[in-house]
Order: C-alpha cells, then sequence, then structure tokens
C-alpha cells in the first residue's frame, strides 16, 4: 500500500491550517494518519472531514487525532470513518455548547 509521502503529509498540514484548523490539532491529525499507515486519499479523507466538520463549531481538537486513530485501530475507513468523524465532531460540539449555556446560565439567572 501507499504511504504518505512527506510533501503529502505537508500539504495536508497547509491546508489544516489554512481552514482555520490550529498548529497542533492539524500537526496531532497528520501525524495519525502517518502513524496508522493510512493510503493517501485516506489521509486526505480523514483530515478534510475532519477539518470541514469542525469549521463553524466551537469544539476542543485536543485528542481528535488520538480518538481518529482509535477508530482506524478498530477497523473503520472511507464513509464508515467520515461518519464517524462528523458524529464526534458535533458530540463535542454540542458538549461545548451545553457547558457554555450552564455557564451562562449560571451567571445570569443565578441558577
Amino acid at each position: 500500500s501507499l504511504q504518505i509521502s512527506a510533501e503529502v503529509s505537508l500539504d495536508l498540514f497547509k491546508r489544516s491550517v489554512n481552514a482555520g484548523f490550529s498548529i497542533e490539532a492539524s500537526l496531532e491529525l497528520v501525524k495519525t494518519c502517518v502513524e496508522v499507515n493510512l493510503p493517501p486519499t485516506e489521509a486526505e479523507v480523514v483530515v478534510k472531514t475532519t477539518v470541514c466538520e469542525s469549521l463553524g463549531k466551537e469544539i476542543e481538537p485536543k485528542n481528535l487525532g488520538q480518538w481518529v486513530k482509535s477508530q482506524i485501530r478498530a477497523g473503520l475507513r472511507g464513509k464508515a470513518l467520515a461518519a464517524a468523524i462528523k458524529g464526534e465532531v458535533g458530540k463535542r460540539h454540542e458538549a461545548k455548547k451545553k457547558a457554555k449555556e450552564k455557564e451562562g446560565k449560571g451567571k445570569s439567572k443565578g441558577k
């Protein structure tokens, strides 16, 4: 199977950062793809899906790469992996939103 070249890794990293992902989260994500030997086309899907799903949402990207790695090791690939990433990003977004709402309610209503 094809492995991700340094050139492809750098390209994925640059696109991720340019799309608004933090340097740390982008690096973790690309590193994950390299560590699990994802073929370049699959690595691109993983990075694109993660970044696109995260844009405009407040999520904690920390350890997202580790989470992706666990899903890949569990055997997820292609559309199933993309769907799992979408679900996880949605879950993290909702958790962050709820935490913010709770924080806001505590300040305004004293509840």
